[in-house]
């Protein structure tokens, strides 16, 4: 409010009309020490709470409402300006008569006498409390998104981009990750990152999602400025006005090289024999599943085993050594022919693009040089004698039907056989039927029952927990292992009953126990609705889901990973944990265990077992254990046979195990330990 310079006074009833109607508070203050209160509008009253009375009577002074904190500087700001004819204090506190305070701002005329004395002071109060609260909300708010950045810029590789793509911003971890320089960023596409190895079918759907206005995420392998590949796993965000338009995409990475060049040799490992360093059955099993090659071809080294018991392993070893490298030798020349090693003294060759009698030529001249060869180990030479199964059926039989081809050579004592149906097919389907029957008959007489394996603690040798086992119990009392009726569970329908079998009697045991305990469920349980819903509803109505862990075949592998992530998510909010079986397989896939939300790691037998004797084995699991823990997962090793397997295991700091060095599957779980 503007007032007039020496104006001499001002009389309430000029002014009373304004006053009781204004929002602010008007003061004539004395110019003494305690700043004596002469006049104060009647808006106190509503801004303060305090009667304009109390005032003139003296027996409240202006500076008793001022915040303890803020007197001297109000009295000093009085100070440096009593000079002027008018000046604003910073904002300060006053009591209210309800003993709160508010903001106020203060805007203050200072009234001079003729000889420009100082005589009065006439003031301007106004609450402006909201504003300065909205104000420090904002500051708060603003230093947190500060802290947020600054944490993000750290921990993480960060650009921005407009909504062409055209960089406009990267931070110090991106150039320090590219090796490019900022000035050779700005302004550029991000394709400038690009490696060829990534499909543009990734980019094509990368900018289908973004121009739509949602965030795309997604694993890419990038290259820096030397051209070397690093690998991020990426989010882009894009930015709208409040309009709802495209601003701007902000990407943020974080750098997973490390994590996948592990995972590569891990993969390398797992799929290389560790005498040879050819490919081994995983890597053709692998191959089979996703290339369909053509035609196989079995080798197999005629009584191996006697070879081994007379000349002693090591010379087996090298025996199979050298016989590798005459074969890799003669398959040389011929570009689409794969060599593998299977086992101890079977190979196997696939060809791609390959016609049939190609392929037979070159296998049977390859048994022409190889067949009745003498390996010299130390001052003997050993003969070889070869037998050669080949198929040239699909890829889901291909290896079924080479191996009964080889088998064939051998009962025929020929040097090759190449599969015909009738091979097999009849006995195949004689067998089929008795089983399916089999089965069907145990199901009808509930002789499909669990049997449990206990898991140990590995460090106090407790039993902890149970896994239930399918077994097949005939009238007289034999019992089978899944390998005999499970395919023919699926092939004749059964594998829902089965599975239901299993469930119901598992549950219905445990309800009574307080041990954890787990079953198996392969993927087709999982995704199939009724089985689903059995499940759930079973765990509901035996209350056993807070002890109960759901392994899922992680062999099988996994491709409806959002039918699988819904499934887990709701066997988790019944308490469920969650297990990934035989990890370590060909399909294994680190991926898998950060988006399953798994619980525990189940190392898969073939890796336990020869952990005592294979350093192979033992580098892969140990890689395996280091990434589970870095991720809070547990561990179990399966097959642990024997005291020096069970020794490798808790060196290598796994959690439990499982294994016949234990204790074989049981008809009824045992309390001991």
């Amino acid at each position: 409010m503007a007032i007039a310079k020496n104006h001499p006074d001002f009389t309430f009833s000029e002014l009373k009309c304004f006053l009781n109607f204004s929002p602010s508070v008007y003061f004539k203050w004395d110019n003494d020490p305690i700043h004596s209160v002469l006049l104060v509008s009647p808006s106190i009253a509503k801004t303060l709470g305090y009667d304009p009375r109390i005032f003139q009577e003296q027996t409240l002074h202006y500076k008793d409402l001022i915040h303890p904190e803020d007197l001297n500087r109000v009295a000093q700001e009085l100070l440096q300006h009593k000079e002027v004819d008018v000046f604003t204090h910073q904002p300060y506190r006053l009591r209210k008569n309800d003993g709160n305070y508010v903001w106020v701002e203060d805007t203050t005329q200072v009234v001079r006498d003729e000889h420009n004395n100082v005589i009065h002071f006439l003031g301007v109060i106004s609450d402006i409390s909201s504003h300065v609260f909205n104000t420090k909300g904002l500051i708060k708010v603003t230093a947190f998104l500060e802290n947020y950045k600054k944490a993000l810029n750290e921990s993480s590789i960060v650009t921005k981009s407009d909504p062409k793509g055209i960089i406009t911003y990267v931070n110090k971890n991106f150039v320090e990750i590219t090796g490019h320089r900022v000035e050779d960023l700005i302004g550029k596409p991000h394709n400038v990152n690009r490696h060829p190895d990534t499909p543009k079918e990734v980019f094509a759907k990368m900018w289908e999602t973004l121009k739509a206005k949602k965030v795309w995420k997604g694993i890419l392998k990038n290259r820096k400025k030397d051209g070397s590949p690093y690998w991020v796993d990426m989010t882009i965000l894009p930015m709208l006005d409040d309009k709802g338009e495209l601003v701007e995409y902000i990407g943020v990475r974080h750098d997973i090289s490390p994590i996948i060049k592990q995972r590569e040799t891990i993969l390398h490992q797992a799929f290389t024999h560790p005498l040879t360093k050819l490919p081994n059955r995983e890597k053709l099993l692998k191959d089979i599943a996703e290339n369909a090659p053509s035609a196989l071809a079995l080798l197999d080294v005629d009584k191996f085993s006697q070879i081994n018991y007379l000349y002693g392993y090591n010379n087996g070893d090298t025996i199979l050594t050298t016989l590798a490298q005459k074969i890799q030798a003669f398959l040389a020349p011929f570009e689409h022919f794969t060599l593998y090693h299977l086992s101890a003294d079977e190979f196997a060759i696939t060809a791609d693009k390959e016609c049939r009698l190609g392929f037979e030529a070159v296998t049977r001249g390859l048994l022409e040089s190889i067949d009745h060869t003498q390996v010299q180990v130390e001052n003997m030479y050993v003969m070889l004698d070869i037998s050669c199964g080949i198929s040239f059926e699909p890829s889901a039989q291909l290896l079924q039907t080479a191996n009964i081809a080889m088998k064939e050579a051998k009962t025929q004592r020929e040097d090759i056989a190449i599969y015909s149906i009738d091979y097999s097919r009849q006995k195949e389907y004689e067998s089929n039927i008795a089983w399916g029957a089999k089965l069907h008959d145990a199901l009808r007489h509930g002789r499909i029952v669990p049997y449990y394996q206990p898991v140990v603690n590995n460090k106090t040798l407790q039993w902890e927990k149970f896994e239930a086992l399918v077994r097949l119990v005939e009238h007289e009392g034999k019992v089978y292992s899944p390998f005999y009726f499970l395919d023919i569970a699926k092939q004749t329908k059964q594998y829902k009953a089965l599975t239901r079998a299993v469930v119901e009697k598992t549950f219905e045991t445990f309800s009574h126990r307080l041990e954890d305990f787990s079953i198996n469920l392969s993927i087709d349980d999982i995704l199939d609705t009724s089985t689903r819903n059995f499940l759930f509803d079973t765990i509901k109505r035996y209350n056993v889901g807070k002890r109960l862990v759901l392994e899922i075949v992680e062999s099988e592998g996994i491709e409806n990973f959002e039918e699988v992530t819904a499934f887990i998510d709701d066997a988790k909010a019944l308490g469920c944990q969650i297990a990934i079986d035989d990890f370590g397989t060909g399909y294994s896939n680190f991926a898998y265990l950060l988006r399953l939300k798994a619980d525990y790691i189940k190392i898969d037998g073939s890796m336990i077992e020869n952990l005592a004797t294979d350093n192979n084995s033992r580098l892969i699991v140990q890689a395996i254990v280091s990434f589970a823990k870095s991720i809070g997962l547990k561990t179990i090793a399966e097959f642990v046979k024997d005291e020096a397997t069970f020794n490798e295991v808790v060196k290598l700091g796994i959690d439990y195990s499982q294994g016949y060095y234990f204790s074989p599957p049981l008809h009824e779980p045992l309390k001991t330990s």
